[in-house]
């Protein structure tokens, strides 16, 4: 009799594998059915032992084996890519079972069960650093180039939207005798299982696949190139359920099915310049271009003593000019970085500022209705806690309450004072929920013209705009996170190649030294300073980040589950915060890590392998999230 352990493919299991007994050996690598509670699963072998040699350890389990049911196929999956698979789900925290059905559905999955390794191909990682339309004509060389090797090449999009974009200008300039193929989240299950279908029975021919992460694992394809189109996109990184970036998944897969890569965008990360530092990477196609300079204008914020101040969200030479550009019929895109009305609401008698009574975390002003006037509330952007508003001071009993801060809301307001006939389109989180409805209110305001305010959400359907202006830079880079000057520098960046005549920032302080380097395009000064930041403070890629967060515990079991937690990753750098919620009476406790990445990656040391085991048996009861280098290779 043997003992077996088995991969289950079956997503929503939190068990990397699990073990059965069988009468006779069977192959690695083999896909076998088995019971699991009331259900029949599927799962790959990948370990098998005789059970005289571990028959101590199951006579003192609690528990008896069930046996496999039977055995699907004895054809072998790949040890190579179980192995890759089995470095993703140590780095990831993500059960093996769940990368597998996720990223091999079962024609790429019957097609990996008879994939062999091609020794001799040299692979090779290159990485342009190019504005979008000069990417675009790079592409276009490379599709060009591939035809005539009369292999096929793979692009990958962070989003749906961009495959369009990148599609709609790339189609005409592929040869008539090269196939194109689409595969994204919103085409309908039959129209997918058509796709695989052609790719499976159809003979090898030159293709140009545009694909969305979740659909990147092609079958039956000699390919010369795999692009990553804006790998520095915060949209590949999903954060619903769990934290996950598809970077960290698929480099690794790709490179062990033997793609080479281009890794494309118009600033260098810190990520791309350790896979340089470390010679895994070399730059091939780059600019030194700076010709947009002259249209970025850096405008500093009047104070309400100035002579000029006619506005507390606008600078007085941008309510002066706004005017010609309306007439123009010109578009007008304002950035915001947040919604609502207000991010802030303070007492300038007594200093006092309205908190969450919940959660003490502060409250922003904003309208339940965005079509009556007067419909405020203060909402927790934590916690979720509403309460109406207030015209005097809970401290002081003065009349001075007064909201602060630059959001899409109050700019909206402010605009309407004074151009009240001015078209004015809005989009956030709450008002364009939908990829429908942020596309409905782009096309409005490129008919009509007028001035369009939004958050990062609508950047991405954004074609082109005549005037952009940063309603407030230093709320791009208030948030309290590691990676908000790169978030800023890709905004502002994607942006700036948007914006066809002036590029506008508003500011406190226009000497600042971002935005200095910004204005002459040397991001490659604000990166490098950035990337020392991070090996200065150990950040990613330097180090893997793990935050843990156990939420609704007891004041009974606060401290000793604070306790516990630190008591775990007491050998790590960490920190640990807690938070109490008044209304709930339960605290949220954050654990944030600093781990060496082969620590994490290799578990070498028996702290790693303890933190491993500590962190994957907690992670069905926090949440956890991870930051570690794309590719370790």
């Amino acid at each position: 009799m043997y003992i077996v352990e088995v991969i289950p493919l079956k997503k929503g299991i939190p068990r990397d594998s699990l073990s059965y007994f069988s009468v006779k050996s069977i192959p690695l690598g083999s896909v076998v059915e088995v019971p699991l509670q009331s259900r029949t699963i599927r799962g790959i072998v990948i370990s098998e032992h005789p059970a005289r040699d571990i028959k101590s350890t199951i006579r003192s389990g609690n528990f008896s084996l069930k046996s496999i049911n039977a055995v699907i196929g004895e054809q072998n999956f790949s040890q190579e890519i179980i192995k890759t698979l089995q470095t993703i789900a140590q780095q990831t925290l993500i059960p093996l079972g769940s990368l597998i059905t996720t990223f091999f559905p079962e024609p790429v999955f019957e097609h990996i069960m008879r994939w062999k390794s091609d020794q001799q191909k040299h692979q090779s990682i290159r990485i342009i650093t190019l504005p979008y339309l000069k990417r675009v004509t790079t592409y276009q060389a490379l599709i060009q180039e591939t035809f005539l090797k009369k292999k096929s090449i793979l692009i990958i999009t962070p989003t749906v939207l961009e495959q369009d974009q990148l599609f709609t200008k790339l189609k005409n300039t592929i040869p008539s005798e090269m196939r194109t193929i689409r595969m994204n989240g919103s085409l309908s299950k039959k129209k997918k299982d058509i796709i695989y279908s052609t790719i499976l029975e159809e003979t090898q021919q030159p293709t140009v696949f545009f694909v969305t992460p979740h659909y990147a694992l092609i079958p039956n394809h000699e390919f010369d190139w795999c692009v990553f189109e804006s790998i520095n996109s915060p949209y590949y990184q999903n954060d619903f359920s769990s934290f996950i970036d598809f970077r960290n998944i698929l480099f690794p897969l790709l490179y062990t099915f033997g793609f080479s890569f281009y890794l494309a965008d118009n600033f260098l990360s810190p990520q791309q310049l350790m896979l340089i530092e470390k010679r895994k990477a070399f730059s091939d196609r780059t600019t030194s271009e700076k010709s947009t300079k002259d249209k970025i204008i850096l405008l500093e914020k009047e104070s309400h003593t100035s002579p000029l101040y006619q506005s507390p969200l606008f600078v007085s030479k941008i309510l002066t000019i706004l005017p010609q550009y309306l007439e123009k019929k010109q578009k007008i895109f304002i950035y915001a970085a947040r919604k609502s009305l207000a991010t802030i609401t303070t007492c300038t008698d007594c200093g006092y500022v309205v908190r969450c009574p919940n959660c003490k975390s502060i409250m922003t002003l904003t309208k339940t209705n965005p079509l009556v006037t007067n419909d405020r509330i203060f909402h927790c952007n934590l916690c979720e806690t509403e309460i109406p508003p207030m015209n005097r001071c809970p401290e002081c009993l003065g009349w001075n309450i007064r909201p602060l801060g630059i959001t899409t809301e109050s700019l909206i307001e402010e605009l309407r004072r004074f151009f009240p006939t001015t078209p004015i389109y809005q989009s956030n989180q709450n008002l364009t929920k939908t990829e429908s409805s942020c596309k409905k209110i782009v096309n409005e305001w490129e008919t009509t013209g007028g001035i369009l305010i939004g958050t990062q959400k609508i950047i991405p359907f954004i074609n082109q705009t005549d005037i952009t202006i940063i309603a407030s830079f230093e709320h791009i880079i208030s948030i309290p996170h590691f990676q908000t000057t790169l978030q800023a520098i890709w905004i502002m960046q994607t942006l700036l190649e948007k914006t066809s005549a002036y590029y506008i920032i508003q500011t406190k302080q226009a000497s600042q030294y971002f935005l200095q380097q910004f204005k002459n395009q040397n991001l490659d000064n604000l990166i490098e300073e950035e990337n020392k930041l991070y090996e200065l403070y150990s950040f990613p890629p330097y180090t893997t980040l793990i935050s843990v967060t156990l939420e609704k515990i007891t004041r009974k079991d606060h401290q000793q589950a604070k306790d516990f937690l630190r008591q775990s990753i007491k050998p790590f750098e960490h920190t640990i915060t807690s938070n109490f919620f008044e209304f709930s009476q339960t605290y949220t406790i954050q654990a944030t890590l600093h781990v060496n990445n082969r620590e994490w990656l290799y578990k070498e040391t028996l702290e790693s392998k303890k933190l491993y085991k500590f962190l994957e048996t907690l992670r069905e009861h926090a949440r956890i999230r991870i930051e570690t280098p794309w590719m370790t290779i």
